[in-house]
């Protein structure tokens, strides 16, 4: 086994941090048409070749350039609901003035109250069979 310094096993670390921060960036960042990065690249540099070759299979891009292409329809879906937050603040509001109530807690409550008063509910706190037994 050969011994490597470990200055060159840093340097290709931090290369390959900055490569998988670029890629994430360009992958999760905005989606680049290859006619827009090669615009881009010929507005920075008109005289740099290098930035106009192909990075990616055209055959490929043009299937993922399709699907960008077609309209979005997250709004048409979202128009078909009402507002979430107006309905929520409705509920909200409902709530605390009393009018508006859950029928399943109200009935559990009422359920709890009652086996109290029968002297079946849950023990007080620290009077419970296990702290009696430390006593």
């Amino acid at each position: 086994m050969a011994f490597r310094p470990l200055g060159s096993a840093l340097r290709l670390s931090n290369a390959l941090r900055d490569t998988i921060a670029k890629t994430a960036a360009d992958t999760f960042g905005h989606v680049k048409t290859p006619r827009i990065v090669r615009e881009t690249a010929l507005l920075e540099n008109p005289t740099d070749n290098l930035k106009l070759a192909p990075l990616v299979n055209q055959k490929t891009f043009r299937t993922a350039t399709s699907f960008l292409r077609r309209p979005l329809i997250g709004e048409r879906v979202a128009s078909r609901y009402p507002p979430y937050l107006a309905i929520n603040s409705v509920l909200k509001h409902l709530h605390a003035v009393g009018q508006l109530a859950n029928e399943e807690e109200s009935d559990r409550l009422f359920n709890l109250d009652r086996l109290r008063k029968r002297g079946k509910g849950a023990p007080k706190k620290g009077q419970s069979k296990r702290a009696n037994k430390k006593k």
